[in-house]
């Protein structure tokens, strides 16, 4: 478990890193700035931005190889946490639970399915949304990353299109993690209080989740002007979209910082050890890197001028790549307690059998140095055995417990 977490919040510290490489590597020498400011001051067109930016000696900046990067390596790492957390179920012949059906139908909105293109159009015709082919596909392809005055215009409507289903989907996807995890809290405590609690919370998780996703489908009339706005051309209207984003990512913290008070003030009535105390903590305690992701998704887009930016495809990087990792970060975060089981599981049985073949090979030995102890030393070998597959019995339903 530790050392899931640690890989975890490593990949997140590496995220961190590059944005800040990316951020000093690619930021326009003071000298461009100077030109750019008394050549866009006379005309916003992109054409005219993609001249200036030559003649002042403008480096080409372009993001989007890291941005592919990072979303096949996030959403990989939650295609296989939940994977794993289906073999955990199998392995332990548990039945899927309802969190279960959350997670699964979570990973395959955000999971790209390469089989939609040469299958029939069932289900998998949804896959082609999911974000991450969007943000292969969809923006990086259109754009994303770079600098707008770099980008076609056709491309500039397309990624800011992208964009916006990825956007909608983002305030769609992250309640239903919150809820899976809720439901997971059910299969646990048993005490009616709590599950009263976690109930309430659920449903203010779909209320709060339907409100956001109503408010960013709508929030420019016509539909289209969101992504027809910026050539100036087209006649609409938009709420204030930096209202929408910060109220809500406020709200997303204050709920994961609830979703964590609630199981701590059960742990410390587990009738267990309180070396087993610590480790149930720790597991539940993950949700904390869920909740350091999602402030600095809130440190990330608080900068972001949203409403006057004139470099959208670059402005929204940061943004985009934040979203990504807090959603898939999200999913591992809630199948590590089954990830944990599954582990453990696995490792004392190899442990086990290196113990078993080193102890056959031991009690080989003696037999042949002490041909009277053969009759008495399976038995005691045995008993061993027996004790030490108890001991795995009940490490193992402890871990049942609380996975």
């Amino acid at each position: 478990m530790k050392a899931l977490f640690t890989l975890l919040a490593g990949l997140v510290c590496f995220v961190s890193l590059i944005q800040a490489e990316d951020s000093t590597a690619l930021s326009l020498p003071n000298c461009a700035v100077l030109c750019f400011s008394s050549t866009i001051q006379n005309s916003t067109c992109t054409a005219t931005m993609n001249i200036s930016a030559t003649v002042c000696g403008a480096p080409v900046r372009d993001r989007s190889k890291s941005f592919d990067a990072i979303t096949i390596i996030f959403g990989s790492l939650s295609l296989v946490a939940v994977i794993l957390r289906v073999i955990s179920r199998h392995w332990f012949n548990f039945s899927l639970g309802l969190d279960d059906v959350f997670i699964v139908g979570i990973v395959v909105g955000l999971f790209p399915n390469e089989c939609s293109r040469i299958m029939k159009p069932t289900i998998f015709q949804l896959l082609n949304f999911s974000i991450c082919a969007i943000n292969i596909y969809g923006l990086s392809a259109n754009g994303f990353g770079r600098d707008v005055w770099t980008v076609p215009f056709q491309q500039i409507t397309n990624v800011i299109r992208y964009s916006y289903v990825v956007q909608v989907m983002y305030f769609a996807l992250i309640p239903l993690i919150k809820i899976s995890i809720l439901l997971f809290y059910l299969r646990l405590f048993v005490e009616p209080t709590i599950r009263k609690l976690v109930y309430m919370t659920i449903i203010a998780n779909v209320v709060v989740g339907v409100i956001y996703v109503i408010l960013n489908v709508f929030q420019c009339w016509p539909i289209s002007y969101y992504w027809t706005e910026w050539d100036g051309e087209h006649v609409g209207r938009c709420i204030n979209v930096v209202a929408i984003v910060n109220s809500y990512s406020g709200i997303s913290i204050g709920v994961d910082i609830w979703m964590l008070i609630l199981p701590a003030t059960r742990v410390a009535r587990l009738n267990m050890q309180w070396k087993k105390k610590i480790a149930v903590a720790i597991m539940f305690s993950v949700g904390i890197l869920f909740t350091a992701v999602s402030a600095i998704q809130l440190a990330v887009i608080l900068p972001i001028p949203y409403a006057v930016t004139q470099n959208p495809t670059w402005d929204y990087y940061n943004s985009g790549v934040w979203s990504q990792v807090e959603l898939s970060v999200g999913i591992i975060c809630a199948c590590m307690p089954s990830m944990r089981a599954l582990l453990e599981s696995c490792f004392s049985r190899l442990s086990s059998s290196k113990l078993e073949t080193k102890n056959r090979s031991l009690l080989k030995a003696r037999d042949s140095e002490v041909p009277e102890l053969k009759s008495g030393s399976p038995d005691r070998v045995g008993n061993s055995w027996d004790s030490f597959d108890f001991d795995f019995a009940i490490t193992q339903s402890v871990g049942h417990q609380i996975s």
